[in-house]
């Protein structure tokens, strides 16, 4: 019997400690690990069936190093679902035994690949961003790049957008968008080294979708926000990041755009071919993969290194826009605006050290969370987002990974169903929160209750004891795709 055929899949969960529960794998014939899912009791019974049968799927793949793991703003997701964490082993030579290989899997990543949060501090005052809304939130709005498709004013050529995928957020600085001092408040440093030789794995369709898309913010979940913070729960870790309530902060959330789909949509493909190729065990095409050491594996995380400095490239570039507005709201041309806390990715693969252990961890919808770390959890755009930081702990429990956000309670169809533009807007203007976008359907996707509470999935993963809260950032203006 297939895991998509058994029922009650959600009976045979059991709890292992405060925050942490497992299906054993004894529970269902040909697993090879155990699932892990990071959740209270209260998020846990809202999880659905289809999404824990996602996440056991995986545990019946070959080459794992450690059991998949399902985090507290799981849901359902392509092959795998959003909010999970997969890593298997680093094989040394697969040709020994490709069938029992561990894998590397564009599915697993994402199509988003590196989609994730920037976090900055501002030099605005609370109460001049909250008098000012509307005017600033239309400013914003019109001088930002949105939507789907939408196109940005940098024009590049070929050999210019080569130098971006190459150089990532070094882009930026060498052109005086962003400086070295920044580097140090991004994971990677801003970019994946990368030469020319590497660049013949991106497609030309993928140039061709992303050339014209770097500093744009692109639609679905995408946000650009400014928030206050609203809560310090550690000073003595805020004053690390020179954090106070009731400072103004920026946050971004987007990702490789379009280039980064077509990276996604070309090794699909390709993975799913050579899957066949090496004999490997094809449960579902969503999770086709490839084997590590492998020329497609090999491949593949060149292209997606590329996709991974574009989206570094595009937050900062997006982050400058906005510090430029900042600078002409104060008139102040010569101070520096933004203050970077933190950027984090949220869907890549990269090879770790756990426990001693090397393996290729895959983070869909997930945030590295090792000790002192930051962890950036995005909430809706109707609640709260949050600061946190990885601990000891979360490397043994949960491969030093945390939750990306609230995680989505409804999907985009139901959302559209259930919710009106008006009472959405009633609600918001109700929480002091002005929301901006080209998109009316876009704000509906996005309706606030689409989300499960911010509140609810900081709760478990501070149960489960894998991150410990900061601030809470509170928003006052947010600009949709």
């Amino acid at each position: 019997m297939e895991i998509k055929d058994i029922k009650g899949i959600k009976s045979k969960i059991v709890k292992k400690d405060d925050g942490i529960y497992e299906i054993p794998k004894e529970a269902i014939e040909g697993m090879r690990q155990p699932c892990r899912i990071i959740a209270s009791e209260k998020i846990l019974n809202d999880i659905d069936e289809e999404t824990i049968k996602q996440l056991t799927r995986v545990a019946l793949l070959s080459g794992l190093g450690f059991p998949p793991i399902g985090l507290p703003d799981i849901h359902l997701g392509y092959g795998v679902p959003i909010g999970s964490v997969v890593a298997f082993k680093a094989t040394k030579d697969y040709k020994k035994n490709s069938k029992e290989s561990g894998i590397i899997s564009a599915g697993m990543v994402g199509f988003d690949i590196n989609c994730g949060i920037s976090l900055f501090k501002t030099t605005l005052k609370k109460e001049a961003v909250a008098e000012n809304k509307e005017r600033i939130g239309k400013l914003l709005l019109d001088r930002v790049p949105t939507g789907v498709g939408s196109k940005s004013a940098i024009k590049l050529s070929e050999k210019e957008f080569s130098d971006v995928l190459k150089e990532g957020a070094m882009w930026c600085v060498k052109r005086g968008l962003a400086s070295k001092e920044d580097l140090e408040h991004i994971e990677d440093n801003g970019f994946f080294e990368l030469d020319d030789k590497d660049l013949r794995y991106v497609s030309k369709e993928a140039i061709k979708r992303g050339i014209n898309q770097l500093g744009t913010l692109g639609s679905g979940n995408h946000f650009l926000e400014l928030s206050y913070v609203k809560k310090i729960f550690n000073k003595e870790k805020a004053k690390k990041y020179s954090l106070e309530e009731g400072d103004v902060c920026l946050m971004i959330h987007t990702g490789s755009r379009g280039f980064g789909h077509q990276i996604a949509s070309d090794y699909l493909k390709i993975q799913l071919k050579a899957a066949e190729k090496y004999g490997l065990q094809i449960i579902d095409k969503q999770l086709a993969g490839v084997p590590i050491g492998s020329e497609e594996a090999s491949s593949y995380l060149e292209a997606m290194k590329a996709a991974a400095n574009f989206s570094y490239a595009n937050k900062l570039i997006l982050a400058s826009i906005v510090e430029k507005l900042i600078k002409e709201l104060k008139s102040n041309n010569q101070a520096k605006a933004l203050i970077p806390i933190y950027t984090i990715s949220h869907n890549i693969c990269k090879k770790e050290i756990i426990n001693g252990e090397e393996l290729f961890i895959h983070r869909k919808g997930a945030t590295r969370a090792y000790p002192n770390s930051p962890v950036i959890v995005a909430g809706s755009m109707g609640s709260s987002s949050f600061l946190l930081e990885g601990t000891e702990k979360a490397v043994s429990t949960s491969l030093a990974s945390s939750c990306h956000g609230a995680g989505r309670a409804l999907s985009r169809t139901d959302a559209k169903n259930r919710f009106k533009i008006k009472s959405i807007n009633e609600e918001l203007k109700e929480k002091g929160i002005a929301v901006f976008s080209k998109s009316q359907s876009g704000i509906i996707e996005e309706a606030p209750s689409s989300y499960k509470s911010s509140y609810d999935v900081i709760e478990a993963v501070e149960e489960a004891g894998i991150s410990e809260k900061i601030a809470e950032f509170y928003p006052i203006i947010v600009i949709k795709g």
